[in-house]
């Protein structure tokens, strides 16, 4: 479900005309809070969000794995900030072995590559988002790793930078009051934290508010969470972990534009297109730009989901063969499947699935076949593909076409009969 609040017109007076004439009153309050379920967020008493989501919109069943994506830190806030799910960014676990932040950058290597000049600033709690995920990527940034205020005091004091353009906040509180007492909304001390960082919020908020261009500034405001949680931990795929809120504010919010189902990934698409920054198919983001007013905004180029994976499953009782690969979301597309490099099909470009029913006479014991999956543009300026064996056991050689229809009779020994 999502609710969307409608625009509260202070928010409104005087905003839009600015942003509009000039992209640098842009400018980006990033807020993540680890480990909040979004059922919880909407239990707790938080009025500083609240007054967000009054003018904005607020998300209560956005996902943060559709992939088996593990539901712990180091996937979750590499794929907030990246774009992409954990295939890609190549994070598993908090260890980061395998990371592959050079070919999926942090969206601060992003903004970089648009050839504008953005000061951007994090104050964090978890050391990794700095060391691992941003770099140093950040043209300022602090570490504050006690459970109080001191994360939100900082970035507070740091709001009265005059060219400040991007901040991003990291709050571990409620994260480490659900694996201390449990992740639930039926639990108080989670409850608890989630005030608590809705109270430190509204500190960073205020100083938003007090600085002496905000008149002339467009902030956009986006909260969410790196995961959930469920007894006293996460990491698995139940809905309780995968499930996390978002919330998106500003005068150029929109729930128009807000898809059927959300994801995690679309965090950093949506502050690129905010920014003004379109968007490279080159980049491969797996989330699309969501909640922006489609008025003030030009349309968001969706790029061609690649086939990949590719998984098959094999019917037993009629040897078929069904292929299924991830949707592609971009028109203008067609696909070519090859079976052991023989064109077999040309299918439309937002086909997601084919059954294939490859002839077996003459084979015997395990039957082999090399599924080729090209997606190309119909202008011939981008193409990617994926493959995959399936193997169907047989254990008898098929000789005749009709052999599914022969009548066949058990043996009788006639020296019985």
């Amino acid at each position: 479900m999502i609710i969307i609040m409608k625009m509260k017109p202070i928010l409104l007076t005087g905003l839009v005309a600015v942003s509009l004439l000039s992209g640098q009153n842009k400018k980006l309050l990033f807020i993540g809070i680890d480990g909040c379920r979004p059922d919880a967020l909407t239990q707790a008493e938080t009025p500083n969000m609240d007054e967000l989501i009054g003018g904005g919109i607020y998300i209560n069943d956005a996902l943060c794995s559709i992939n088996g994506q593990p539901t712990v830190s180091g996937p979750g806030w590499s794929t907030m900030i990246t774009g992409v799910w954990y295939d890609k960014h190549g994070v598993s676990d908090n260890s980061f072995s395998g990371s592959n932040f050079d070919e999926y950058p942090p969206f601060t290597v992003l903004l970089e590559e648009s050839g504008q000049e953005y000061h951007t600033a994090s104050f964090i709690m978890w050391t990794p988002i700095h060391t691992q995920i941003f770099g140093n990527t950040m043209d300022y940034n602090e570490l504050h790793s006690t459970f109080d205020g001191s994360v939100a005091q900082g970035a507070a004091d740091y709001m009265s930078t005059p060219d400040l353009d991007v901040l991003f906040l990291d709050f571990d509180h409620v994260d480490h009051a659900g694996h201390s007492y449990g992740y639930s909304p039926e639990v108080n001390q989670y409850i608890d934290a989630i005030e608590n960082v809705d109270e430190y919020i509204g500190w960073v908020i205020d100083a938003m508010e007090n600085r002496p261009t905000f008149q002339n500034e467009d902030w956009l405001i986006m909260i969410t969470s790196d995961h959930g949680g469920i007894g006293y931990n996460h990491g698995g795929q139940s809905i309780e972990e995968r499930q996390i809120p978002i919330i998106l504010s500003g005068s150029l919010v929109s729930g128009e534009t807000i898809p059927e189902q959300s994801y995690l990934t679309n965090m950093a698409p949506t502050l690129l297109h905010y920014f003004g920054v379109e968007n490279n198919c080159e980049w491969q983001l797996d989330g699309i730009s969501m909640g922006l007013d489609a008025n003030q905004f030009p349309e968001y180029d969706i790029c061609p989901n690649c086939p990949s994976p590719i998984t098959a499953e094999v019917d037993p009782s009629s040897l078929n063969i069904s292929l299924f690969w991830d949707e592609n979301m971009a028109p203008d597309h067609v696909y070519s499947l090859y079976r052991n490099e023989e064109l077999i099909a040309t299918l439309d470009g937002f086909v997601s699935e084919y059954i294939d029913t490859p002839s077996l006479i003459g084979l015997s014991g395990e039957a082999m076949f090399n599924y080729r999956l090209v997606l190309e543009s119909n202008s011939g300026d981008f193409s990617c593909e994926d493959e995959i064996s399936v193997g169907i056991p047989l254990g008898i050689t098929i000789l005749e076409e009709n052999f599914n229809e022969l009548e066949l009779f058990p043996a009788v020994d006639e020296a019985y009969g």
